[in-house]
């Protein structure tokens, strides 16, 4: 009982002593064995939302519209850079050049780097190169009056041949060479020299010391054959990348070359004398 007795006083004498001071919090375990713990939630971070991307080919294309081509080809510029892999930017690019500048022709035809067209064609080879099967619909489609204008020029109808696909069979050869007459025999530092295939067959050869030479051209196992006193010659049309303005540019080429690239029967889309 006296035990009992004096644990119950302590407890008391205690807690009297924590109320006089005001020293509830530090008497706490002394109080009561049980930790109270908080019911409040610790504030959570918030995950911070990323910024939105920015769509330059959207926006390029809404001043395209407006023909406001300045603004578009900024925007398309900056697009090339942020989403290189987007076929449809490398043709609004395109648009926006040729429809800049299809009421003129280049200063210096020759100057690669400054000529619009050949920029125009560069962009185009890029979204074939990206993007074929997503690109080829919408460039056909493509027809507003200034870009329509640019499709009817010599040097895109030759790109175009030199970006399809090369003729797989011999009457499909020879269908090829029957629509693509005019070629040229280039040198550097010569003038080129002409050579027409001609659809009954002849060859017409006009060099630049005013030299003609005649001879007749056929279809045999993948190759066209051309036949003329001082040559013959087993050719097939190759595609390549044509570069200039020192490398950093190019557009898609097309060429009559034999096995042993002893000839090169050149078709564009370069058609002026820059050598």
């Amino acid at each position: 009982m006296k035990t009992k007795f004096r644990t119950t006083l302590a407890f008391a004498i205690i807690a009297a002593l924590c109320s006089a001071v005001h020293l509830q919090t530090n008497c706490a375990y002394a109080a009561s064995p049980t930790k109270k713990t908080s019911t409040k939630k610790a504030p959570t971070k918030s995950a911070k939302s990323k910024p939105k991307k920015v769509d330059y080919n959207a926006i390029g294309f809404a001043a395209y519209l407006k023909k406001d081509y300045k603004t578009a080809l900024t925007n398309f510029q900056l697009a090339m850079k942020n989403d290189p892999k987007n076929p449809y930017v490398y043709l609004n690019h395109a648009r926006t050049i040729a429809s800049m500048n299809a009421d003129t022709d280049p200063g210096d035809y020759c100057d690669y780097g400054s000529n619009w067209i050949y920029q125009t064609l560069s962009s185009l080879s890029m979204g074939t190169k990206v993007g074929s099967k997503a690109m080829w619909p919408k460039l056909n489609e493509a027809n507003e009056q200034k870009f329509a204008a640019f499709k009817k020029r010599i040097e895109y109808r030759n790109w175009l041949v030199a970006s399809s696909a090369l003729p797989a069979t011999d009457a499909a050869l020879e269908a090829f060479m029957k629509s693509n007459i005019e070629w040229m025999i280039t040198a550097p530092g010569t003038i080129p020299t002409m050579v027409t295939f001609l659809n009954d067959k002849s060859i017409t050869i006009v060099e630049p010391a005013g030299k003609n030479e005649r001879g007749t051209w056929k279809v045999e196992k993948g190759f066209v054959v051309m036949q003329t006193p001082s040559m013959t010659k087993s050719i097939r049309p190759e595609k390549f990348e044509f570069f200039y303005d020192t490398g950093k540019r190019w557009f898609n080429s097309i060429a009559l070359r034999d096995s042993q690239q002893t000839i090169e029967l050149f078709m564009g889309p370069v058609i002026a004398d820059c050598n």
